[in-house]
């Protein structure tokens, strides 16, 4: 057997053990912890979510009925559907953060509402600057490219500002630092989206998979006109 490979026979996992939110283990059916420093959870398609559900992780209120305590989440995510979304689709989504630079703020902290487009229509680019293989490519990301994409982050911000101004939030904070309370109007609002734009770094498709032609690959991952 491998040195660094132990396996457990007959054993029954009941349940994910967490340090805060991160997996630090597993507990089995009879009450023996086993602690790893990643924990991958690969029970199917039936076993995964049971695990999951017995962990803390899914529908609250089934939870509480079961008497299995909520995992907190580690941000919470509104997902909502634009006036552009097609049916069923919800292409926008708003995330409370606290990450943000607290010299910025006149109280020392922020709760940032930040709105991303989901679903983009915008494409970018990726360029070699030169044959040197120690340049960095050039990276184009054409950000919020067409109009409809433009249009659907300036309704997503619509949709943070009225959260931001609802009551819940009025015990804990004190004014709109950004876009801010002079930016009322659209054309204002789209300069200030310009302005203030960011990326999450989840960059896709730059190798993308599709038909000869329309991809890069193949459905196997394999190069189109290559030979492994």
């Amino acid at each position: 057997m491998r040195p660094n490979l132990t396996i457990t026979p007959h054993a029954e996992v009941d349940s994910v053990l967490f340090d805060g939110n991160r997996a630090v283990g597993v507990t089995d059916a009879i009450g023996a912890t086993y602690r790893a420093r990643q924990v991958i959870l690969s029970a199917g398609a039936y076993g995964s979510p049971a695990i999951l559900i017995r962990s803390g992780i899914g529908p609250a209120a089934r939870l509480r009925d079961l008497a299995i305590p909520v995992y907190p989440a580690a941000g919470a995510i509104l997902w909502a559907a634009s006036s552009e979304a097609e049916p069923g689709d919800l292409d926008l989504h708003v995330s409370a953060t606290h990450l943000s630079d607290p010299a910025q703020s006149p109280t020392g902290g922020a709760i940032i509402l930040a709105v991303a487009v989901t679903q983009p229509e915008s494409t970018g680019r990726v360029r070699l600057a030169d044959r040197d293989p120690r340049s960095a490519p050039v990276i184009q990301y054409n950000l919020l490219g067409t109009p409809r994409d433009m249009q659907r982050m300036i309704e997503g911000v619509h949709i943070s500002r009225r959260i931001g101004r609802d009551a819940a939030f009025r015990a804990v904070a004190q004014t709109e630092m950004l876009p801010g309370p002079a930016v009322t109007d659209d054309a204002a609002l789209r300069q200030a989206i310009v302005e203030q734009l960011d990326v999450y770094h989840h960059a896709t498709s730059t190798v993308a998979m599709g038909r000869d032609g329309d991809g890069v690959v193949d459905e196997l991952g394999r190069v189109y006109g290559t030979e492994a």
